[in-house]
């Protein structure tokens, strides 16, 4: 039998898809371009609106087959505020929403790390380099430990994962009390520790970057949406702007089509309300 699908993953019909193989069948990745100028918060909405998701892309084939003809297109991908392992990266249910107590004016700019201080148990955005003890989470019996010695965020979560189970997450106010009870035990109050919120790049269906196509490192922290351009390529822009945007559908696994693609889909994983540590 023919397959309907021409080179690139463009269906006789005119269509756009992706396919990958996945044990053994094909699971066919749909990209819908919507030309309306939106800005990527609507363009979340308005790809819902269809029933469809703000396109996420997996690998180089999903790649060249979601970009435009011209000009540049939202994507899913956006920055934003993510625990490091040790906690769900979104509401546990749907009656509980997103704890978060940031002192005031923050999270700020270009800060991508999380302390915790210990006057009040409110949040401040720090960057990621600067120096400071850290509160890890030990899951075996649901306790907070605080390190020793100052340093930074990564070295301080490579610290907690060998030596515990992450740095800590703070998921409610009883979990503010247990790290600020550790501390008074040291006698270390009046001081800031990190916990283990980051500011990252994640897909709008809330599973991780295995693959990407940046162009440069997305180091401007003030534009924290995606954009793909004609060419394939990345580029990061401020969410307020308005641009056309791509959606994607997942079709039903189809046996025997396009067996002759080289260049397998990984199965696509959304994040598990508790997660193991994401991959960088």
């Amino acid at each position: 039998m023919l397959s309907p699908y021409g080179p690139h993953g463009v269906r006789t019909d005119g269509s756009v898809l992706c396919p990958g193989v996945l044990h053994g069948v094909v699971s066919l990745r749909l990209y819908h371009q919507q030309n309306q100028d939106r800005t990527w918060s609507e363009a979340v909405s308005d790809c819902a609106a269809l029933n469809l998701t703000l396109a996420s892309i997996r690998t180089s084939d999903q790649n060249s087959a979601a970009r435009p003809d011209s000009g540049k297109v939202w994507t899913g991908l956006s920055r934003v505020w993510d625990w490091t392992g040790a906690g769900p990266a979104e509401p546990i249910s749907a009656n509980e929403e997103w704890f978060e107590q940031w002192a005031p004016d923050e999270p700020r700019d270009k800060k991508n790390c999380t302390a915790l201080r210990t006057s009040d148990g409110l949040w401040v955005s720090k960057d990621c380099t600067e120096t400071l003890r850290a509160s890890c989470y030990r899951e075996s019996d649901q306790t907070h430990w605080i390190l020793d010695q100052s340093m930074e965020w990564k070295q301080a979560r490579s610290q907690c994962k060998a030596n515990f189970t992450n740095l800590s997450s703070v998921l409610n106010q009883n979990q503010t009390q247990d790290i600020l009870q550790a501390l008074q035990t040291l006698d270390q109050a009046g001081e800031e520790v990190w916990i283990g919120l980051y500011l990252r790049w994640l897909w709008v269906d809330g599973s991780w970057v295995r693959w990407s196509g940046w162009d440069q490192d997305p180091l401007d922290s003030d534009k924290g949406c995606m954009v793909l351009d004609h060419s394939g390529k990345w580029d990061q822009e401020k969410c307020e702007q308005r641009c056309p945007f791509i959606c994607h559908q997942v079709s039903e696994e189809v046996e025997g089509v396009c067996s002759d693609w080289s260049s397998p889909e990984a199965p696509e994983v959304k994040r598990p309300l508790r997660s193991p540590e994401a991959p960088e």
